[in-house]
This record gives C-alpha cells, structure tokens and sequence, in this order.
C-alpha cells in the first residue's frame, strides 16, 4: 500500500512538472512577440499551440490527481503523457529553438 502511494506521489509530481514546464516554454515562445500572433509564421503558432495543448493536459492531470484517485495508473494517464510528451516534443523541434 505504501509503495502505490509513493508512486503516485511521484506521478503527481511528474505531471506537475510538466505542467511549470509547458507555462515556461509558453513564456519563452510568446516573450519574443509583441502580442500579435496574427504576424507571426506558421512554425510559431504551432509552437504555441502545442504548448498550450501540452499545458492544458498536464493541469488536468495534476487536478485530477488532486480530486480523484480514479485518474491515477490507467490507460487514460498513460494516454495523456503519451500526448503532452508528443506535443511538447513537437513545439520545441518546430522553433528557431529546437530546428
């Protein structure tokens, strides 16, 4: 029992870190503008996009940790780390950052 609860602390942290580090990658990405993402090329707005995707499932999980142990350890976490590990990837590959 204790064991399960340790890793589920750690996958608590785990989502939680990637949650402060997509907003930090939102920062960086959108510091550089001038707030006209209108102007901006493609490979930006899909940077900013796919942090924002990643940002989005990474606070769900960390809310869903917080109100339900339901969340933890099924298919569906597996999924959502799948994906935000996909988005984050591909946001930094496609910026003058990563490319």
């Amino acid at each position: 029992m204790a064991e399960e609860e340790n890793n589920k602390g750690n996958r608590f942290v785990g989502w939680f870190a990637s949650a402060v580090f997509s907003t930090i990658a939102l920062v960086a990405i959108t510091s550089d503008m001038d707030g006209n993402l209108k102007e901006q090329d493609k490979e930006n707005k899909w940077a900013i996009s796919a942090v924002i995707v990643a940002l989005t499932m990474s606070a769900l999980a960390v809310f869903a940790h917080i109100a339900k142990d339901r969340f933890v350890g099924t298919i569906v976490e597996g999924g959502l780390v799948s994906e935000a590990s996909m988005f984050i990837m591909c946001s930094h590959s496609s910026t003058k950052y990563g490319g």
